[in-house]
């Protein structure tokens, strides 16, 4: 149950906050005062879609709050899809930002857009006019219809879902395998032919490193040499300035000290070690440099490896690595491409299965959803009867057709006629605006015992509706609302008197800005709103009187 919204800087809310209790709440206001931006931004919150234009001009973000109550069962299952531990109420936070994405929170936890919608829909619906005019949609009837379904219904369709899935996959793959035996020699030829190439450049681990670093050896010899020459002169060669010499020099005067430092012994050998160290490390540089002759073939033989293992690095790999990954690939596809019969023919066999299955489930449905069918259409007419729609006749027809879909073979399609003697036609052809508002309210109605949502928000579901068929409306809002929490955006005097809170929405010029203010309505605010509703102009005495007489009939 929704029990608060919050919401800041969206559209020409400055800040609003709603508390809502169970029951039935209605929201009124004049038109342009920002009642269904309240919808809106309480679809924002529940995972719709946003916009960076909802957001307050001169503002750089919007957030918007949602405090919903849940019982154990959906709070279990909420906590399944995001794979937490949350415990009620829940707080759904969402944020839009006019220089990035927006950011979804349930409980300060970061979420998906998507976990979030998924989650919004098992407590909370919104029902507008956008949701109505899915009715107009034949291609969503069956879904209408198949919500009705009981568990075994339900369970039977599952299957038959799940058949048509394994059809389809079984499908594409069948179409992915080659079609004829050229094509597979083709493909065999084609491995083959990369294998051989890989095999024969015989191409090592860190090769191309290795030849990398010799080349750049090579190329660099002369350098290296002089180099080489110069540390030689410096450690050993230099009469006057070499290391050895100054070490030497050193080691003597330390050995003069040994007469009178017990330390000098130890000073003394420490700088014999470092004259063998600087022989040591001289001897490899010489050794070093002295392995180093400029190589014209050497260096065109480099070449020309590292030139057939980039050629091989463009075709099959970044790197030696990569290309011995796709070298194991290769062995592996060739394998499956030898079985590709013995595949083909598994696949074809579980196709015929499959549909076989299928066809057989999806006659058994169709039996089910006719009976179904006929049992709902009773129940809809008798529904909409209590919506002053006395001579209302409904069909829903169901009829099989030569396309497989996911829900069998079966085309749905409501038909209706609101007038007597006329037939029946499909409701996207002669439905009225007022007729289709009251059909999703009986089908809702209907699904009260279907349904595990707590709260069902109607925006402006009266339009074109008005005194006793209004009237019936609002009877059976109030009806809903002892199964459901009940939030109804509406105009009608009827159903807004039906109300067990009411809110009126104002909008006021604050600071050269327009802004929308929300507030609950005591006795006298309602007797007030109620009679500016009834009125053509200014409030009358009698509009006073009429609306205090649809309040006392409430109590």
């Amino acid at each position: 149950m929704l029990k608060k919204l919050y919401i800041k800087d969206f559209a020409i809310i400055d800040s609003l906050e709603l508390d809502f209790d169970n029951g039935f709440s209605a929201i009124s206001g004049e038109t342009g005062s920002g009642k269904s931006i309240i919808v809106d931004a309480l679809a924002v919150v529940l995972g719709a879609k946003a916009s960076k234009n909802q957001i307050r001009d001169g503002k750089e973000f919007s957030s918007i709050e949602a405090h919903i109550d849940l019982d154990n069962k959906k709070l279990s299952k909420i906590n399944q899809i995001l794979n937490a531990k949350l415990k009620s109420p829940i707080i759904l936070k969402r944020i839009i930002y006019r220089d990035k994405s927006s950011e979804n929170y349930i409980n300060d936890m970061s979420i998906t857009l998507k976990d979030l919608s998924e989650i919004s829909n098992i407590s909370i619906n919104i029902l507008g006019q956008k949701e109505q005019f899915t009715l107009l949609d034949k291609n969503e009837h069956i879904y209408i219809l198949d919500y009705f379904g009981d568990n075994e219904y339900k369970s039977l369709l599952g299957e038959i879902e799940d058949l048509y899935n394994k059809i389809d996959k079984t499908n594409k793959r069948l179409k992915e395998l080659p079609r004829n035996q050229k094509e597979i020699d083709n493909q065999i030829d084609f491995i083959e032919f990369q294998k051989n190439e890989i095999d024969k450049a015989e191409i090592l681990e860190g090769e191309d490193e290795e030849l990398e670093a010799e080349i750049k050896r090579l190329n660099s010899s002369e350098d290296i040499k002089k180099t080489s020459y110069k540390i030689n002169q410096i450690l050993r060669e230099s009469e006057n300035y070499s290391v050895d010499t100054l070490l030497s020099d050193a080691s003597n005067l330390v050995d003069d000290l040994k007469e009178y430092s017990k330390d000098a012994a130890s000073w003394y050998e420490k700088l014999m070690d470092y004259q063998e160290l600087i022989k040591d490390i001289n001897e490899e540089i010489n050794y070093f440099s002295d392995s180093i002759d400029y190589d014209q073939e050497r260096l065109y033989e480099l070449n020309k490896r590292i030139d057939e293992i980039n050629k091989i690095k463009y075709k099959y790999g970044n790197t030696i690595s990569d290309i011995n990954i796709y070298r194991e690939d290769l062995d592996k596809k060739l394998k499956e491409i030898k079985n590709i019969e013995i595949e083909r023919e598994n696949l074809e066999k579980s196709l015929i299965d499959y549909k076989k299955t299928f066809d057989i489930k999806a006659d058994e449905l169709s039996t089910k959803r006719k009976a179904l069918a006929k049992k709902i259409s009773k129940m809809l007419e008798d529904e909409l009867k209590t919506l002053n729609m006395n001579n209302i006749q409904v069909e829903i027809s169901v009829e099989a057709k030569k396309a497989m879909k996911d829900y069998g073979y079966d085309e749905v399609e409501i038909l209706m006629s609101a007038n007597k003697g006329q037939s029946v036609k499909p409701i996207s052809e002669i439905i009225s605006g007022g007729e289709m508002s009251r059909l999703m309210l009986a089908i809702k109605n209907l699904g009260a015992d279907f349904d595990n949502i707590d709260t069902i928000i109607f925006d402006e579901i009266d339009a074109g509706l008005s005194g006793y068929t209004a009237s019936c409306l609002a009877n059976k809002l109030k009806e809903l609302s002892n199964k459901y929490q009940i939030i109804s955006i509406s105009h009608l005097p009827q159903i807004l008197a039906k109300a067990k809170e009411h809110y009126l929405v104002e909008k006021a010029n604050e600071n050269e800005s327009t802004i929308s203010h929300v507030r609950r309505l005591d006795y006298d605010g309602r007797v007030l709103e109620l009679a500016r509703l009834l009125s053509s102009g200014k409030i009358s005495d009698i509009a006073i009187k009429n609306a205090k007489e649809l309040l006392k009939s409430e109590e």
